[in-house]
């Protein structure tokens, strides 16, 4: 507890504080705050998550998403230019036309498919460099105690950047169920983006008493 008198924190049941040496009357001690160790560490804690989590999604988003090899987050970005080149050299060149039956097979849905997984790929990319970014952020400020409600903003954020990566993965996972090549089967990159995204989801909510 805290005397009346000096501030000073005292042993509690005592009748004269060890500091002043004046009288504690009985109900008019202070007592000492509760301290949410929690929040003394929140800054530590979310930059090691955001940072720890994103740099893993990021891991994650480099290598193949599916087990023939081929198609991570850079390949897949630049895969709709790729097609598009291929198919304005094929129009270009009547002769090649002959390899394949129709052009329109190529520029028709495959196409669409694959501006649609660049697009996620280029989400998925953002949600892992926001969430690094915001470890980063709370590193920042681990030593200003005044500063813990972005501290908490920053967190959160990281939380709803992986609730994002979870539902993109998801969509990533039925398109190659879906439209599957051969034998190929979902990646390592794919589970290494959802184990960061979940992880780092499922410590926020954790955190949520800790972070209002």
């Amino acid at each position: 507890m805290i005397c009346p008198n000096c501030k000073a924190e005292i042993p509690d049941g005592i009748k004269y504080c060890s500091n002043c040496g004046k009288p504690i009357e009985s109900g008019a001690a202070i007592p000492l705050p509760i301290v949410d160790k929690w929040q003394k560490n929140l800054a530590l804690i979310g930059a090691g998550l955001g940072i720890v989590s994103g740099i893993i999604a990021l891991l994650g988003w480099f290598s193949p998403w599916t087990s023939l090899g081929f198609g991570n987050g850079p390949q897949l970005i630049v895969l709709p230019f790729g097609l598009g080149l291929g198919t304005q050299v094929l129009n270009d060149y009547p002769a090649l036309r002959s390899v394949i039956q129709s052009v329109n097979q190529i520029t028709g849905w495959v196409l669409l498919i694959s501006i649609l997984l660049g697009i996620i790929s280029i989400v998925l990319a953002v949600m892992c460099l926001m969430s690094v970014w915001m470890g980063i952020k709370c590193l920042e400020v681990r030593s200003d105690e005044s500063l813990l409600p972005i501290v908490k903003t920053n967190i959160n954020k990281i939380g709803n950047y992986a609730l994002t990566g979870i539902i993109f993965v998801i969509i990533i996972m039925v398109l190659i169920s879906v439209f599957q090549v051969g034998q190929s089967v979902i990646g390592g990159g794919v589970v290494a983006m959802a184990f960061g995204f979940i992880a780092s989801f499922v410590t926020v909510i954790y955190l949520k008493p800790h972070l209002r």
